[in-house]
């Protein structure tokens, strides 16, 4: 599964660096526009669902090499997140974060009662 996980979040950043280098961003254009499949908000959203990964491989992964060319990938992760302009790709990225770095709170488990018969 970890490697699942790591060729999803190598593709991202593959389409991530390939949006940065032919979307141009100018003073009429600010926001990231005209993409091929996504427009901005889901491709704020896209980014935001790569970078927990990212960081669970910046931890995780033992060789240096590896881990440095994932914290590249999320450094480009976090600049196309910002380029996009979206503010809901924004809120989300500020939500799942906090979970990431923190864990998420657990549910408690649910009581099950027998049927009244």
């Amino acid at each position: 599964m970890e490697r699942l996980l790591l060729v999803y979040y190598g593709a991202v950043v593959v389409y991530t660096l390939v949006v940065l280098s032919r979307f141009n961003l100018g003073p009429d254009n600010w926001r990231l526009s005209g993409l091929y499949y996504y427009d901005a908000n889901d491709f704020a959203t896209l980014t935001v669902t790569a970078m927990p990964l990212g960081l669970y491989f910046v931890i995780r992964l033992r060789r240096l090499a590896v881990r440095l060319l994932v914290l590249a990938g999320l450094a480009a992760l976090a600049v196309a997140q910002i380029r996009s302009g979206s503010r809901g790709g924004s809120s989300r990225c500020s939500r799942s974060w906090p979970s990431s770095c923190f864990g998420s709170p657990r549910c408690p488990p649910a009581r099950v009662s027998p049927a009244p018969y």
